[in-house]
């Protein structure tokens, strides 16, 4: 299994990378706003942190959290290239996500059935509780 190095830089960062990204996790993203210049600004900046897999120059596995930084942290999402999904990119970020925000409740979601979303990488000795429900018929839960 690879050892990923999850990096946090967005000055490099392309929205034609993460277009792809998105595409290739089976995810469309609308055009409109992938075009536009302030793209990656909308995505990541203030309280909305950015967490990257590349291998060589593509970029393979993406995670988005959005925190004040003091008491609550959300893991938004976690998209990884099909190609790469189970080969521990989703552990990598998860790990690094965990770490960066140790000092925080660390909330993401979970399916209707009530399992982990990436459970794989999220269960690694933490125990997930249901909260609560969203509009969009999925769970919160927390890790400790």
């Amino acid at each position: 299994m690879n050892k990923w190095n999850v990096e946090t830089n967005t000055r490099f960062l392309k929205s034609n990378a993460v277009e792809r990204l998105y595409q290739g996790a089976g995810v469309l993203l609308d055009p409109v706003l992938t075009k536009k210049a302030d793209f990656i600004d909308q995505l990541f900046g203030q309280g909305r942190y950015g967490f990257f897999v590349y291998e060589g120059q593509q970029l393979i596995g993406m995670a988005r959290v959005f925190s004040d930084d003091v008491l609550r942290s959300w893991v938004a999402e976690t998209v990884v290239l099909s190609d790469f999904q189970g080969q521990g990119v989703e552990q990598a970020l998860s790990e690094t996500i965990q770490k960066r925000f140790k000092h925080t409740t660390l909330f993401t979601d979970v399916a209707p059935s009530g399992e982990v979303m990436q459970q794989d990488a999220y269960e690694a000795g933490k125990r997930a509780e249901a909260i609560g429900s969203s509009a969009h018929n999925s769970l919160s839960a927390y890790l400790r």
